[in-house]
C-alpha cells in the first residue's frame, strides 16, 4: 500500500524574537561605558590643571611687579658710592659723568648696558663693566687703550696698536717706534675707532718691525704711507726704503743684517730697494 505522504506538524509555536538591542545587566556594566566616563574625568582633571598653572602664573607675575616697585621706592638701594677701577689715563671725574649715574639715584634703577655703552664711547676706553652691589655701591672697571704709535697729519696724535685715534701730543717726545706719515687729518680725527686701510697697514708694518728685533726698531725713523700701494721706510740717516706691498717680514729680516753691513762699511747710501727676489739694489748718496 502506498505509504501517505506524512504531515509535519510543529509541537508548538515559536515566541517573538527578543530585541538583541534591548540593554541587559550585562551590557550596562561593559568597559566601554567605565572608559568614556575616565576620558571624561581625565579630560576634567587637565582644564582644572591648565586653569591653576595659569592663576600662578598670574600670581607669580604680579608678586614680581609688586616686589620690584618696592625696591624701586626703597631709599636703602640708594646709590651712595661709585668707584672707578682701572685708570690712568682717564680722570675718575671724566668717566662718574660720561657713566650718568646721579648719586642717590635707585640701584635697581640703573640699565648695565646703557652705562657701559656711554663709557665705552669715551676715546681713552677700550672696554668697560657695570658692577651694581647691594646695597647701594656702583663699581665702574675699566680698560683703557694704550698709546702705540705717534702718528703726523699737521700735528703729532697718539693711536692705539687697533688704530683707535686718542689725543694729541702737543709736544715732541722721544718715541720707541717710528713715526707715521702721509695720513690726511680725516684719517687721525680723534674718537675714530676704524682705521683707513693705510693707517693699518702702518700698523702692521710696525708690529712686524718690533717682531724683527735687531737694529731696526731703533734704525727706523719713519714709516710713510702717502703711496697707498707700498709704504716707504726712512733710516735715522735718511736712506729711503722701498719694502714692496707684500712679502713684509722676510724684506725686514734682510734690511736689518743690510744696514748693519753698511754701516761698518761706512758706505753713504741714498735708497735701497729690496723689492726683489734675492736681489738688493742700492743708490749711492750723490750719484
Amino acid at each position: 500500500m502506498p505509504a501517505r505522504p506524512g504531515i509535519l506538524i510543529p509541537r508548538g509555536q515559536p515566541g517573538f524574537p527578543r530585541d538583541l538591542a534591548e540593554r541587559t545587566p550585562f551590557t550596562t556594566r561593559q568597559r566601554v561605558h567605565r572608559r568614556a566616563r575616565q576620558r571624561a574625568r581625565q579630560q576634567t582633571r587637565r582644564v582644572a590643571r591648565t586653569v591653576a598653572i595659569g592663576l600662578g602664573a598670574a600670581t607669580l607675575a604680579l608678586g614680581v611687579v609688586v616686589a620690584a616697585s618696592l625696591l624701586a621706592a626703597s631709599t636703602y638701594f640708594e646709590v651712595r658710592e661709585i668707584e672707578a677701577v682701572g685708570l690712568e689715563r682717564v680722570g675718575a671725574t671724566e668717566l662718574k659723568m660720561a657713566a650718568g649715574i646721579v648719586p642717590g639715584a635707585n640701584l635697581f634703577s640703573i640699565n648695565p648696558d646703557r652705562v657701559q655703552a656711554r663709557l665705552e664711547a669715551l676715546p681713552q676706553v677700550k672696554r668697560a663693566q657695570v658692577i651694581r652691589e647691594l646695597p647701594n655701591r656702583v663699581t665702574l672697571v675699566i680698560e683703557e687703550r694704550v698709546p702705540f704709535a705717534l702718528a703726523q697729519a699737521g700735528g703729532l696724535i697718539w693711536v692705539d696698536e687697533d688704530g683707535a685715534v686718542l689725543e694729541d701730543q702737543p709736544r715732541p717726545v722721544s718715541q720707541p717706534l717710528p713715526l707715521i706719515s702721509g695720513l690726511s687729518a680725516e684719517e687721525l680725527t680723534p674718537g675714530r675707532r676704524t682705521p683707513s686701510d693705510r693707517l693699518r697697514a702702518a700698523l702692521v708694518l710696525l708690529r712686524l718691525i718690533l717682531r724683527t728685533g735687531g737694529r731696526l726698531p731703533s734704525e727706523i725713523s719713519e714709516v710713510d704711507v702717502t703711496r697707498p700701494d707700498a709704504p716707504l721706510l726712512f733710516t735715522l740717516e735718511g736712506i729711503e726704503v722701498r719694502l714692496g706691498s707684500e712679502g713684509w717680514e722676510e724684506r725686514l729680516g734682510r734690511l736689518d743684517g743690510l744696514l748693519a753691513q753698511l754701516k761698518s762699511q761706512n758706505e753713504p747710501v741714498e735708497s735701497v730697494d729690496l723689492r726683489f727676489q734675492n736681489l738688493v739694489v742700492l743708490r749711492p748718496k750723490g750719484k
